[in-house]
């Protein structure tokens, strides 16, 4: 308990004055806001429907877009294992990482074949997962191992993703229990929430995610503040434009 407040304590701190040095800045909420910043597609790229994987990685791509993991590279494509990979940080620059939880090794959720956790390490040297996720699931309707689940566990709605058609899944680390993850699949999104149990965040703040050219916003990441009886947590979401999701079409193996 004394370590947990050890880290609580300076966590609550930096976080105060993160929001008042950035107060005016995208993401920064008080404790009754929603955390949310709407993905919003401007005007299309260079990506047609005949555009190769490399295209479409330098429209995907993208990093966080101010605050204190600028320039971190959360949303990544890969071409060879046809996947999004949402990066899941658990410093957040603000300490919750001495509470990351270990992956032994890479882990596969059964009832979505495809889809696969593993532990990452970040640009600042700290522990973060990767989700992957099949593109095909994003392109199509897929409900195999689905759920309709269209909230946070708190029950607020998904920051920055589309509202409607949303399926998912709920599971828990078998080697550590309390933390929950949930996975979100829409067409042409996706989004995790991991809980951070242990930690009591009385706000919340949220980034845009922006691809390599900085033309548009592809996704959001955000700290989800302590709701009631749920835990904090790590949120990560993406949105394929709809010239992406058309080469995609074109590239996808379903």
């Amino acid at each position: 308990m004394k370590q947990t407040q050890k880290i609580i304590q300076p966590l609550i701190a930096s976080i105060i004055a993160l929001s008042l040095n950035t107060a005016c800045g995208p993401g920064v909420q008080n404790k009754s806001a929603a955390v949310d910043s709407p993905v919003t597609n401007q005007a299309p790229g260079a990506v047609t429907p005949t555009a190769n994987w490399q295209a479409v990685s330098q429209a995907m791509d993208s990093t966080v877009s101010g605050g204190p993991m600028n320039s971190y590279p959360l949303i990544q494509i890969d071409s060879v294992a046809q996947t999004v990979e949402l990066l899941i940080p658990f410093s957040f620059s603000l300490g919750l990482g001495s509470l990351t939880p270990i992956l032994p090794g890479s882990i596969s959720i059964a009832s979505v074949q495809g889809v696969t956790i593993s532990p990452v390490t970040l640009p600042d040297g700290s522990s973060g997962w990767a989700v992957s996720v099949p593109l095909k699931y994003l392109l199509q309707q897929n409900g195999a191992g689905l759920q309709p689940l269209a909230t946070l566990p708190n029950g607020s709605p998904l920051p920055s993703f589309p509202s409607a058609e949303i399926r998912g899944i709920a599971i828990s680390l078998p080697q550590q229990p309390t933390y929950q993850i949930n996975l979100y699949i829409a067409l042409k999104a996706v989004a995790v929430f991991v809980s951070v149990p242990g930690v009591n965040l009385p706000i919340g703040l949220g980034y845009n995610l922006v691809n390599q050219d900085k033309t548009r916003n592809i996704g959001y990441v955000a700290l989800i503040p302590t709701s009631g009886v749920h835990p904090a947590g790590v949120y990560v979401a993406a949105q394929i434009p709809t010239d992406v999701s058309l080469a995609l079409n074109s590239l996808v193996s379903f």
